[in-house]
């Protein structure tokens, strides 16, 4: 029998709901590692609402965890649990650059908020994982600033998925794979492509009327149909992401003028005779266009929803994306600039109680798609929503991401940013059972 020590303070509250009394041996876990250690009472209480312990070397070894570090422990059938122990999935790792690329910042500021909950957060790779032994093999932050540090680490509680996948990377379900195999809550998988979600929220009749009249592109018919019904409409993959591979045709006297991701001036086409593949037309949607307020300036919203401590939905931010002059998108990878809701709407010369009564209706509708989306996924811990406004004052529902990008929330807003942190977090803590 292993002869680890370990030294809790607890409450006299806690001591006699768990039934621990000094000189017991206990099974003591963290993530998928198990180790049994005697127990000592400690002097005197935490201030805490649950104890917090510090990992000590021979605990450490045993259970592949940095020493010294502050875990949260609670109790459940003769066993003392110490965690949250969150595991980030991420891309490949940039040995020359010692960073995870454009997220390297993000992960960082989750490790540390992590670490402010008395928890554990580490980043891996699908490459990292040792089913066999139960380990993995993530990249830990033993200081703020300092660089990432390879360790032997359990299978974590929850994994957090971060990956996009890009041409030549390990595709994640691999990994996702063998961590729901172990019993470890994968979230932020996704809620299915652009055309699945937009079926089933035109089944809620709260959100059904904010829907843009949208088609799965069978024929050249629906095109044309939609073109006679709307002055413009946008062509979509069911699977795009970042605003890429998006086309825009308009009527144009008497013909059409045609403007993807990446084209500025556009090109006038008298028919739409050879505009889409037949191979891949079955991947496209056809989507009415919404014009915004205010000359050529094209804009929409993006809305952060994430989940807390308790599993509730919140709003943690929202952020208006202004297109490039001469882009049909607004994304921040296409040059799109952030402002605030207030300063866009408030040049165009509405008034503050059109733009309160706004940001209410974009607040109440994101609430519902999230809590309408959440049936049809499973552990679903944030969102990214995009919107649009019309000329009216109407707000318009255009997509969702869940993995959202937060750029454009840290540009604007300090609060925004930190809850775009927070959050997931908080969540992760109620995944675990922390």
């Amino acid at each position: 029998m292993k002869s680890n020590v370990l030294e809790i303070y607890l409450h006299e509250e806690n001591s006699r709901m768990w039934g621990i009394k000094a000189g017991d041996i206990w099974a003591v876990s963290c993530g998928k590692k198990q180790t049994r250690v005697r127990l000592r009472e400690g002097s005197s209480p935490l201030s805490q609402e649950l104890p917090v312990i510090t990992i000590t070397p021979g605990l450490a070894r045993d259970l592949h965890l940095p020493s010294g570090i502050s875990l949260t422990v609670s109790a459940e059938e003769n066993k003392l649990r110490l965690g949250p122990l969150v595991g980030i999935l991420a891309g490949p790792y940039n040995t020359q650059t010692g960073s995870f690329g454009s997220q390297d910042k993000f992960f960082r500021s989750l490790c540390f908020h992590m670490r402010k909950l008395s928890g554990l957060a580490f980043v891996f790779t699908c490459n990292d994982l040792d089913p066999v032994r139960k380990l993995v093999h993530g990249y830990y932050l033993e200081k703020e600033g300092g660089p990432w540090r390879r360790l032997w680490l359990p299978f974590p509680d929850v994994c957090y998925n971060r990956y996009h996948h890009h041409s030549g990377d390990t595709p994640s379900r691999y990994g996702v794979m063998s961590l729901k195999k172990y019993g470890i809550k994968v979230f932020n998988m996704g809620v299915g492509d652009k055309w699945s979600v937009h079926k089933r929220l035109l089944q809620n009749r709260q959100v059904a009327p904010h829907l843009p009249e949208t088609h799965l592109v069978k024929s050249r018919q629906i095109l044309n149909t939609m073109l006679a019904k709307y002055p413009q409409v946008y062509i979509k993959p069911i699977n795009g992401c970042k605003g890429q591979d998006i086309i825009r045709i308009s009527r144009h006297q008497g013909s059409y003028l045609v403007k993807s991701t990446d084209d500025v001036n556009g090109r006038v086409i008298a028919g739409l005779s050879g505009l889409l593949g037949g191979s891949v037309s079955r991947l496209r949607l056809v989507q009415q266009g919404i014009k915004t307020p205010g000359d050529d300036r094209h804009f929409d919203l993006r809305v952060m929803v994430q989940k807390d401590r308790y599993n509730e939905w919140h709003v943690s931010g929202i952020a208006v994306r202004m297109g490039a002059r001469g882009r049909i998108t607004t994304n921040m990878a296409t040059r799109g600039q952030a402002e605030r809701l207030e300063q866009t709407l408030g040049d165009l010369g509405w008034t503050d109680e059109r733009i309160a009564r706004i940001r209410e209706d974009i607040k109440d509708l994101a609430l519902e798609i999230a809590g309408t989306l959440d049936r049809y996924a499973i552990y679903l811990g944030e969102l990214g929503l995009d919107f649009i406004i019309d000329t009216r004052g109407k707000v318009w529902f255009l997509e969702a991401n869940p993995k959202p990008a937060r750029k454009v929330f840290t540009i604007i807003d300090a609060e925004m940013r930190r809850l775009a942190v927070s959050r997931p977090m908080e969540y992760a803590c109620w995944l675990a059972g922390f």
